[in-house]
């Protein structure tokens, strides 16, 4: 005989809903709590509306959860709102995590905490509000990075009405990530008037006595011995220094997830290198009963892999 559970999902991103339908179509009850005021996750608040349309796709496709009986509540972020032990304590059966990607990696080099410097992610949310960002019509603007997110900043910037926008990338084109089987999304940035400049790393953010923004200092790289990755890793060029003179910088160097609500006090659930601890056939976490997926668990990829993710983890 069939037994259902009671579950609930951390994240309604592509992991999280997708898990959600799959458990809803096995008979479960599924409720998914979601940090942001609308679901969708990085779907909804990282992709730009010109790459996916949020009530024509998005919305249409989140309806198949809820018309299966899932509930989704929002505005309801895990360690802000609630803990791990509320929830197995109200007597859920089952706990997914899949609260994506969402703190961005810093440069680590003089002048970033000006300002003008900003979180890529957090830039393309506020776009995707359909709020303006603040005095951007006009910028000249430098977005450091070479992965999709780069380049809906970039894309994004063109959109807001930035004056000019120079994407800066370490390595060379044909190791970009964004460039892995989707060359379109390099080619349309170019066509949308945006820059391009290769092998060069950021060495400071430059400011004005008074903290403005005025340019940022590169220096050429070349590309060394292969890293981990298997791609050559680039390493600076003494005396090759230059400056691209802006007023505003997007950060969009990687992302990982938030995970400062793990400490002694999550009865068994581990951080290991920099991601949720969690089994990649069961995935269970060192927590019973508590299981991690998508993002959170194989750090940022792409929708189709944390769709994949949410999947497997539903049979699981």
């Amino acid at each position: 005989m069939a037994q259902f559970y009671d579950a609930i999902i951390i994240g309604s991103g592509p992991a999280g809903m997708a898990a959600a339908f799959y458990l809803l179509l096995a008979g479960h009850d599924v409720t998914v709590f979601e940090r942001d005021p609308a679901p969708g996750g990085m779907l909804r608040y990282g992709i730009p509306q010109y790459r996916l349309p949020k009530v024509e796709v998005l919305e249409a496709e989140y309806e198949s959860v809820t018309r299966l009986g899932g509930k989704v509540v929002c505005d309801q972020a895990l360690g802000r709102d609630f803990t791990l032990d509320d929830l197995q304590h109200q007597g859920y059966d089952a706990v997914l995590l899949a609260i994506g990607c969402y703190d961005t990696n810093k440069l680590g080099i003089p002048g970033e905490d000006a300002t003008e410097v900003l979180d890529g992610l957090e830039y393309l949310r506020t776009a995707t509000l359909a709020l303006p960002y603040p005095g951007h019509a006009g910028k000249r603007g430098v977005v450091i990075g070479g992965g999709f997110t780069s380049m809906d900043c970039s894309r994004t910037s063109v959109r807001q009405g930035a004056a000019e926008v120079t994407l800066v990338y370490r390595r060379d084109m044909k190791s970009m990530p964004a460039a892995n089987g989707a060359y379109e999304e390099l080619h349309a940035a170019l066509e949308d008037g945006v820059t391009a400049i290769f092998q060069a790393g950021p060495t400071r953010v430059i400011t004005d006595d008074e903290g403005t923004v005025t340019g940022v200092e590169f220096i050429r790289m070349q590309l060394g011995e292969p890293d981990a990755s298997g791609r050559r890793r680039p390493e600076p060029a003494k005396g090759t220094e230059f400056t691209i003179p802006c007023d505003r910088v997007l950060l969009a160097i990687g992302q990982g997830p938030d995970l400062s609500w793990v400490g002694p006090g999550s009865g068994g659930i581990e951080e290991a290198r920099h991601r949720l601890k969690a089994d990649a056939v069961t995935f269970s976490t060192g927590r019973e009963g508590v299981f991690g997926a998508g993002d959170v668990r194989i750090g940022a990829s792409t929708v189709v892999e944390a769709v994949a993710e949410g999947r497997r983890a539903a049979y699981a």
